[in-house]
């Protein structure tokens, strides 16, 4: 799976894959190196609280 700072679907991606699927799964969060507050060029990349920040990704 391949993700990217902002947005929630790669939390909702984790909680399904959690629940549903016994294979291993691979992913990577792009833009982890971003400058603080960096926004992404679409609407899908907004972080809404803790959310959307990298590190909280990476933990899933």
């Amino acid at each position: 799976m391949i993700g990217e700072i902002g947005g929630t679907k790669e939390q909702q991606a984790a909680e399904f894959i959690k629940n549903n699927i016994s294979k291993p799964v691979v992913f990577t969060i792009a833009g982890t190196t971003a400058p603080k507050g960096k926004r992404m060029g679409h609407a899908g990349a907004v972080i809404s609280g803790k959310m959307g920040l990298a590190r909280k990704k990476f933990l899933l």
